[in-house]
């Protein structure tokens, strides 16, 4: 029970809402096309994602407790653990994804997003190092690891949800997807502020290190911009403008965010805590409406 307890410490609630979030949004655009659901395949294709996140999530713990990069509460969860659920988690991933290939009868379409969303929980789980035979080798520089899950997260979990659904990818998955990549960036980023100076320490390869704290800020200020110019364009290229109007209304909370990490960085007392909801709302709320219009039209 006490390995269990500490091991849901690192299961983090967070990205495991996102899964279920972006998610349903792939399911809702199949269903705003007329697709009728199969809500077997819709289970089966959720739990096989949120095995694919544990399994990332305690790959990372491994790695990242073995090089010892922070501090924290690391230490409580001596690595072995957390490789041997990782093992674990990833064996019943195996067995999910039988079970959903012979279920759903899947398509080459399905299959291919099926291992890219594989292949980008992987990577960024290892994106530190692997020591193979004392020869580190780097999978994926640090810094990228926040794309990764960018895209892992904002594309390529609707992706599957809508392709199980459809078999076929659609330009509507990509026109109500792609505002959200920046916008989980951004989110990446202003949550990598309150850490900034224990990373600078403890040479921590993220994205705000590599790039310094004022081009990191120029970034996650033209990030916001571009993910609402995005959704913008979609209307203009025929993403119906009643299903991403709702998504506009967050345009004064991202203006918010700009204006609040400025003050910051100008020198007010920073509250950490308050900039890191105001990312997690930025990126959460338009999700949330986009999946919401798609149903319910």
């Amino acid at each position: 029970m006490q390995n269990l307890s500490m091991l849901a410490r690192f299961s983090y609630l967070l990205p495991l809402i996102w899964g279920v979030l972006l998610y349903s949004l792939g399911v809702g655009i199949a269903h705003y096309l007329g697709t009728p659901i199969d809500y077997g395949k819709y289970t089966l294709g959720q739990i096989w994602i949120i095995l694919i996140q544990l399994s990332s999530m305690y790959l990372n713990q491994y790695f990242e407790t073995s090089k010892n990069t922070r501090k924290m509460d690391l230490k409580e969860i001596p690595h072995n653990r957390s490789f041997t659920a990782s093992i674990v988690v990833l064996t019943v991933t195996a067995s999910a994804t039988v079970l959903l290939i012979r279920y759903g009868d899947l398509v080459p379409a399905t299959l291919l997003v099926m291992a890219l969303a594989f292949l980008g929980a992987f990577f960024y789980a290892t994106r530190e190092t692997i020591e193979l035979t004392n020869h580190p080798i780097k999978l994926s520089s640090s810094p990228y690891g926040e794309l990764i899950n960018a895209i892992l997260l904002s594309n390529l979990v609707p992706a599957l949800a809508f392709t199980l659904q459809t078999d076929e990818l659609h330009r509507m998955l990509a026109m109500s997807t792609f505002p959200l990549t920046p916008l989980y960036l951004a989110l990446a980023i202003s949550s990598e502020f309150p850490h900034y100076g224990n990373d600078l320490i403890n040479k921590k390869q993220t994205l705000l290190t590599r790039l310094g704290w004022e081009n990191g800020m120029r970034l996650h200020n033209m990030l916001i911009i571009t993910a609402f110019l995005l959704l913008a364009l979609a209307v203009v290229f025929g993403m119906p403008f009643r299903n991403a109007l709702p998504a506009f209304f967050v345009i004064p909370l991202g203006f918010f965010q700009i204006w609040y990490l400025g003050h910051i960085t100008s020198g007010a007392s920073p509250n950490w805590i308050a900039l890191t909801v105001l990312g997690v709302l930025l990126y959460g709320i338009p999700a949330y409406l986009l999946s919401f219009t798609f149903w319910i039209r």
